[in-house]
């Protein structure tokens, strides 16, 4: 097999985990019974190590001609994917319009102020403990002046997971 080392592939986040090299027809089966679909799903949600054991204790129960040794060696190259998929070095340009002016990253979950002026709820609550008003126009403002921002929020997240691309590491 050639040496793969130091090639990269690259993806995003909505496409599908056969994408990624190396993902194998059971490695798949694994994934999909333990509700990981994308690249997203395996980027972003915890707890995937107990959803991987119980789709692998399930697949044994089907195939019981397979050794433990079997199992022991997928459940490792499942977390060995995982683990490609969560270091995984992004490369995403963040438009302006959705990166909160507080940290100049994304916003997770966007708020409006009645200023017009949009920022992540989380960083704007831990602002307004300290200095109660909106960190651009210095108006005074509360938290309960603000309003979940929506069409920002499902704006941001197609544009991450339509744009966003994962330089995923190619196995040897």
């Amino acid at each position: 097999m050639a040496n793969n080392q130091g090639r990269r592939q690259i993806l995003n986040m909505a496409d599908g985990l056969e994408k990624i090299e190396g993902v194998g027809k059971v490695s798949m089966d694994v994934f999909l019974r333990a509700g990981f679909n994308t690249i997203g799903d395996l980027k972003e949600e915890g707890g995937y190590a107990q959803r991987i054991q119980n789709a692998i204790d399930v697949l044994k129960v089907e195939r019981p001609e397979f050794n433990n040794q079997y199992w022991k060696n997928l459940s490792i190259r499942c977390d060995a994917i995982i683990r490609r998929v969560k270091d995984a070095g992004t490369f995403p340009y963040i438009p302006s319009q959705y990166m909160c002016p507080i940290s100049l990253n994304w916003m997770e979950d966007p708020v409006v102020t009645p200023s017009g002026v949009s920022y992540d709820r989380a960083l704007l609550e831990e602002w307004l403990r300290n200095d109660p008003h909106d960190p651009l126009t210095r108006e005074v403002l509360t938290i309960d002046q603000v309003y979940a921002n929506r069409n920002l929020k499902d704006a941001i997240e197609h544009y991450r997971n339509t744009y966003v691309h994962f330089s995923i590491p190619l196995t040897n």
